[in-house]
């Protein structure tokens, strides 16, 4: 499933250079759903995804990455990561990929969120 969200990312950054103020490069925030949909949201500080997401009926998220252009895993915005919990509080438990020390790791996005 990691790799599966890696490549997706990667593919989407090779041709993406633009930018959104407030971002230093180019972002992509992968999302897989429990009806086990991937959603790309391209620089997305806000969360605007969560439209869609509505949309489709579509709102539990398992597992999600934010990468930069240069390949670079992190957190996606903080903006972006309460517009998920507001959405479905379940998304508490969305397991986030990260870069750790010793290799990928994950973290429960409610952890990174305040009075989650």
């Amino acid at each position: 499933m990691f790799e599966q969200l890696l490549q997706i990312a990667k593919e989407n950054l090779t041709t993406l250079n633009e930018t959104v103020d407030g971002l230093p490069a180019p972002q992509v925030t992968v999302l897989l759903t429990a009806n086990d949909t991937i959603y790309v949201a391209i620089n997305d500080v806000d969360g605007t995804i969560c439209e869609t997401l509505v949309k489709n009926q579509d709102t539990k998220v398992v597992c999600m990455l934010t990468m930069w252009k240069d390949c670079g895993l992190d957190l996606s915005s903080y903006r972006f990561r309460t517009a998920l919990v507001n959405m479905d509080e379940r998304n508490t438990d969305t397991a986030m990929i990260l870069q750790g020390e010793n290799g990928l790791h994950t973290k429960a996005l409610g952890v990174t969120v305040i009075n989650r």
